[in-house]
């Protein structure tokens, strides 16, 4: 898969997926909102995803931010894309908000 990203996973086969990251909060301005993004591309085995919600939410330290959000990555032809295009062929959602 070509990408910006130095890493990505594929995946084959999927019940549960729990992705977790850290960032030097130094690094980050104070005072400043931020967001955190779930960018993926689904490939020509899409059956996992079609018509099944997942759930997205941002922890801080230990602390979830809101209730999260139940989103479907691959809705039917009659609803709405909630995840949008990005100019390199994959696509992003908005996982969720946090302010340092």
């Amino acid at each position: 898969m070509e990408a910006w990203f130095s890493e990505v996973a594929e995946l084959k086969l999927v019940w549960w997926l729990d992705v977790k990251g850290k960032i030097e909060s130094r690094m980050l301005s104070c005072r400043t909102n931020y967001a955190a993004y779930l960018v993926f591309k689904l490939n020509g085995n899409r059956c996992e995803f079609s018509e099944r919600c997942v759930a997205l939410r941002v922890k801080v330290e230990a602390f979830a931010l809101g209730e999260g959000r139940s989103v479907n990555l691959d809705p039917p032809e009659n609803e709405a894309q909630q995840a949008q295009e990005r100019g390199d062929g994959w696509m992003e959602i908005e996982m969720g908000e946090f302010l340092e």
